[in-house]
């Protein structure tokens, strides 16, 4: 299991891969499972609301449909 850090997550899930080493995309991509921190999901909550960074719903639900079930 790969546990990603903010930073990492924030940056793969908008496809940000010039931020870190392209190898890293292929062992997410190759991992049976990938995980995040809860604190992770509580810094970039805090980080949208004090407007220090944008969150594309629509682009993230696109990519990943079955967060629908977790959204309000």
């Amino acid at each position: 299991m790969i546990v990603l850090d903010t930073h990492i997550w924030f940056w793969y899930i908008n496809e940000s891969f010039d931020q870190f080493p392209l190898e890293w995309v292929g062992k997410i991509r190759q991992a049976e499972r990938v995980g995040v921190s809860s604190i992770s999901c509580y810094e970039i909550v805090l980080a949208h609301s004090k407007g220090r960074l944008e969150i594309n719903i629509d682009g993230l639900l696109r990519q990943y449909p079955e967060l629908k079930n977790y959204l309000m």
